[in-house]
């Protein structure tokens, strides 16, 4: 049904109008906004900090006797291969396999507490699109692992190691 008596205002400024211009602009604005924020991206790391985090987790499993999170850090055909000082100058060979580097994780947690003081330093040496090199400076020597990404995932594939010389 058509208004017969129009208000001045409503003459001159069409009011109905305006009123539901605004109703549909206020619901565009709110409507992009919202979009905007479902459709924003989340943050994702950068390749050097994914490796970091992998080569972290391996370490702090070991400290905090972890075997989930060192699994989830190693290929399953990890190979840690060290040197392990066993007297006054004389240092022996010590193989593990994922296994062995599960079982001694449990041994090296239950033998020595550790404090959030306990070295735990990882410095990246190399970095391709699937492979890395890193670095880490630990409470038993120095480890030297290789990653591989498999399955879009970074794992240590390789961990070579020296206790430390004193």
């Amino acid at each position: 049904m058509k208004r017969e008596n129009y208000s001045i205002l409503d003459r001159l400024f069409n009011l109905d109008r305006i009123f539901n211009m605004a109703i549909y602009c206020g619901a565009f604005i709110v409507s992009t906004i919202a979009i905007s924020f479902i459709s924003k991206p989340q943050y994702q790391s950068t390749p050097e900090e994914e490796v970091r985090k992998t080569a972290l987790n391996y370490v702090e499993a070991f400290y905090e006797g972890d075997t989930a999170k060192l699994a989830a850090s190693m290929s399953k055909n990890v190979h840690r291969y060290g040197c392990n000082k066993t007297g006054e100058s004389k240092y022996t060979g010590e193989s593990m396999s994922f296994k062995e580097v599960l079982d001694y994780s449990l041994s090296v947690k239950a033998r020595r507490p550790f404090s959030n003081n306990t070295p735990k330093n990882v410095e990246i040496l190399d970095m391709q699109n699937q492979t890395a090199c890193a670095k880490l400076t630990v409470w038993w020597g120095t480890d030297y692992v290789l990653l591989v990404k498999e399955n879009e995932k970074w794992v240590i594939r390789v961990d070579l190691w020296h206790s430390h010389p004193d």
